[in-house]
């Protein structure tokens, strides 16, 4: 009886361990998904402007297509000389992740597809950051 009392004890702890193994990958693989959610939805800002995808109203002069961050959330729009045009599509990041610092507005502009100034978009979250960076050519990594 004491043999299968230890046997139980052990599994029990190897078990507690695995869980708590399991939940820390978990929260990793949240920010990780998120900043690949956030490289797909630049990507696509940057595909919209390169291929002049400018809002049917509202723009006289198509600039490209900004994104715009706040802590829990970014949100693409077109961008034209009178400031941002038509609807903006929102993300929210999951609970628990946040942009730290909030990064400036990322500008893709419409001849080269790039941006003025590279930018780091740092996730956090979770006891986890993940950093994407898009340089002034557009490469986004």
């Amino acid at each position: 009886m004491i043999e299968l009392l230890i046997a139980m004890t052990i599994l029990l702890l190897l078990s507690a361990g695995m869980i708590a193994r399991f939940q820390t990958f978990d929260n990793k693989q949240v920010v990780k998904q998120a900043a690949a959610t956030l490289k797909t939805n630049l990507r696509k800002a940057q595909s919209a402007t390169v291929t002049g995808k400018k809002p049917t109203a509202g723009c006289t002069q198509f600039l490209g297509f900004a994104v715009t961050f706040t802590a829990n959330d970014y949100s693409i729009q077109a961008s034209c000389s009178e400031g941002l045009a038509g609807v903006a599509d929102v993300v929210a990041l999951p609970a628990g992740v946040t942009f730290n610092p909030v990064p400036a507005t990322v500008l893709f502009t419409s001849l080269t597809g790039g941006v003025n100034t590279t930018v780091s978009l740092i996730l956090t979250g979770k006891n986890t950051s993940v950093t994407t960076i898009v340089d002034t050519s557009g490469r986004i990594e």
